[in-house]
């Protein structure tokens, strides 16, 4: 009956030093751990209007800012998430513009406290990209993530943006 209670816990026991039998401590799981799987996915998208050149954005938001709102050089900064330690991999990116562009193409960078990192792709126009699995982003606790996404597209006219990567 207990265990019906307690299923998405973990159940650890520890005997009681003074032998006055066994304690039993519940300690909640992670969302991972409960599917029997490290890796979570992150995910994130927005729809943009024509003509911008950088904004940031960062998962779970579905706007991104220009570098200078709320306020000049804010941008990035109001949408950084403070992160646990872990390991950043497998950056996947889609997009779909409203129009064929004449040129250009978005690139796309996950930021570490405001640096680019090695998981960086770039898409001309609507289509998709991927980071090589192999490259991993290690992150210490407390590190700041943010993406950026750069634009040199010409008449593109609005379009969607999704992405997703992988946290250990």
């Amino acid at each position: 009956m207990i265990a019906s209670h307690v299923s998405r816990l973990a159940v650890r026991s520890t005997a009681a030093a003074l032998g006055f039998g066994l304690a039993l401590t519940l300690v909640a799981a992670a969302p991972a751990a409960a599917l029997d799987n490290g890796t979570q996915v992150l995910t994130g998208g927005f729809n943009q209007g024509p003509n911008v050149d950088t904004i940031f954005t960062s998962p779970g938001m579905t706007t991104a800012l220009p570098p200078d709102y709320p306020s000049t050089g804010q941008g990035e900064t109001a949408v950084q998430v403070r992160m646990p330690a872990g390991d950043l991999s497998n950056l996947r990116v889609h997009v779909v513009t409203q129009t064929i562009p004449v040129s250009g193409n978005l690139r796309v960078n996950l930021r570490i406290n405001g640096a680019n990192t090695v998981l960086t792709c770039k898409v001309t126009g609507t289509g998709d990209c991927a980071t090589k699995k192999s490259k991993v982003v290690s992150i210490g606790k407390g590190d700041l993530l943010a993406i950026r996404i750069r634009s040199t597209l010409v008449d593109e006219g609005n379009f969607t943006l999704t992405y997703s990567f992988e946290f250990d």
